[in-house]
Formats: structure tokens, C-alpha cells, sequence
């Protein structure tokens, strides 16, 4: 409990003044404060979403499959923070809400209204897991096809394609 508490007491508000200090002199890639905080709105969503999943689920996932539970917030973290580098380097917009947030309130919502058995929840948790796992490598091959079409090279290939 102390390294999460350390962590969020420590390093989220040197995080902060650090893009405070950067807009303060101009350094900072976006034009508004509120530009450069719209990165943190998707990982604090999905933090908030889960943490209350955990802490109050009806059948107590941690306890049931918390290995399910850990790799489905690992999975969507993951895809968040892969389309946020994407949109640093292209120097495009970053979104503010990833489309998996759907299923998963979906899935929330469901949970907290209607009565089950903790099987049901696992359930529902381990087909989050499975479209989460599907949409990130799904995003990852369409990343690398794009950027193979750019540089005009094939993936896992050395050779040029043909049409320079």
C-alpha cells in the first residue's frame, strides 16, 4: 500500500509541475495547459473504472480470478499508452476516450444492477480480457502495416518493395 501511495503522492505531482513548469516557458508541444493534460484522461479513467470494479465487486474478482482481472487492466493500459506514443510521434491529438471504455462499462454496469453468481463475473471479466487482447494486437498490426506502406518496405523484411 505504502509504493502506491508513494507513487501517486510522489510522481504524479512532479509530473504535474513539470508540465507546468514547461508551459510556464513555452516548451510545451501543445498550445493549451488543458492540451497537454488530455494524455492523463484515458489512464485516469481506466484506473477509476477498475478500482471501483475491484473494491466493490459483488463476487469479490480479486478473490476469484485476479490473474484474469490484472491482465485485462495490463492489456487496456497498454493499448491506451501504445496509441498515446503513436500520437507523440505522429504529432497528432491523443483521444480522449479509448473505445474499450464501452465493453467495460457495459460490463460495469451490468455487474452492479443485476444479480449473479461470482461465475458470471469471471466470466464476463475473461471476455473483456479476450476483446481487450484482440482489439491491442489488432491496433499493433494496423500501426506496423501503415508504417510499412510509408516507408515503402515489407514487415520482418529487409527488401524494399518493388515500387520505387
Amino acid at each position: 500500500m505504502l509504493i502506491y501511495g508513494g507513487t501517486f503522492g510522489m510522481s504524479l505531482p512532479v509530473s504535474l509541475y513539470n508540465i507546468y513548469c514547461a508551459y510556464k516557458k513555452g516548451e510545451l508541444k501543445q498550445t493549451s495547459i488543458w492540451e497537454a493534460m488530455r494524455p492523463l484522461i484515458p489512464i485516469l479513467l481506466l484506473f477509476l473504472s477498475t478500482t471501483v470494479w475491484a473494491i466493490y465487486s459483488p463476487t469479490n474478482i480479486l478473490y476469484n480470478d485476479s490473474r484474469v482481472f490484472y491482465w485485462l487492466v495490463g492489456t487496456v493500459f497498454s493499448n491506451i499508452a501504445c496509441r498515446l506514443i503513436v500520437c507523440q510521434m505522429s504529432s497528432t491529438r491523443c483521444e480522449v476516450f479509448n473505445w474499450l471504455f464501452y465493453p467495460i462499462g457495459l460490463a460495469l454496469l451490468f455487474i452492479f444492477t443485476c444479480p449473479h453468481q461470482s461465475s458470471t463475473e469471471v466470466v464476463i471479466a475473461w471476455a473483456l480480457l479476450i476483446l481487450s487482447i484482440l482489439a491491442h494486437v489488432h491496433y499493433g498490426v494496423c500501426v506496423v502495416q501503415q508504417m510499412c506502406k510509408h516507408f515503402r518496405i515489407y514487415c520482418f523484411s529487409l527488401k524494399k518493395d518493388g515500387k520505387d
